[in-house]
Parts: structure tokens; C-alpha cells; sequence
């Protein structure tokens, strides 16, 4: 490994990276990116990943969180409105409005 980077940072040869992929697979902002680089291309390497290295900010953990959080919060919702329709009698109509305006209200909460 570069004699540069601190131990345990640095990357990893890995398969070639879609575009789609490199966000979760690189982190560009780091202050070592360059020297990583470097050393990948001095290497030879078709792809490489920042993922192993332990400057690599674990941001995807915090985002699947969320998005499981906010999926059993939808199912919750969605069982309360159906249940709430079930109770109460509404039409087909007014159920499916119910249910397409929660649904907005969930979309808008994700972004």
C-alpha cells in the first residue's frame, strides 16, 4: 500500500463501477481520494472501491434506516386507513381517495 496513506485507509480493487454505483462505492470528498486514485490506476485496477477503508463515511447505513422506518411507519398508515374504512362504512371512492392522500403525505415525508 502507499506509504502516504494512513494504515487501515486506502482502496479496494473491486469489479468496474457503474455510474449508478459509484456513490455508494466511492467518496470524493475525502481528503485522500487523489492519492487512492493513484495508487488504483499505478495498479492497474478496472475498479476500485473506497468502501473498506476506514475514512469511508458509513452514510448508507443512516439512509436504509430510514427507509425501513418509513416503510413500517406507511404499513402502519395503511393498515389504520384501512381499518378506519372497514369501521366506519366509507364508500370504495372515499377509500381510495383516503388511501391516494396518504400516500402523498408519505411521498412528501421521503423526500
Amino acid at each position: 500500500m502507499n506509504k502516504k496513506l494512513p494504515k487501515g485507509a486506502g482502496p479496494r480493487e473491486w469489479i468496474p463501477l457503474s455510474l449508478n454505483q459509484l456513490n455508494k462505492h466511492r467518496f470524493g470528498d475525502c481528503s485522500l481520494y487523489a492519492p487512492c486514485l493513484s495508487y488504483a490506476a499505478h495498479l492497474g485496477w478496472l475498479g476500485w472501491t473506497c468502501s473498506a477503508c476506514k475514512l469511508f463515511p458509513n452514510k448508507w447505513a443512516d439512509e436504509d434506516k430510514v427507509s425501513k422506518a418509513l416503510f413500517k411507519r406507511k404499513r402502519k398508515v395503511e393498515y389504520a386507513a384501512h381499518t378506519t374504512a372497514a369501521l366506519t362504512r366509507v364508500t370504495k371512492d372515499e377509500g381510495e381517495l383516503l388511501l391516494r392522500i396518504i400516500e402523498e403525505t408519505l411521498a412528501g415525508l421521503e423526500d
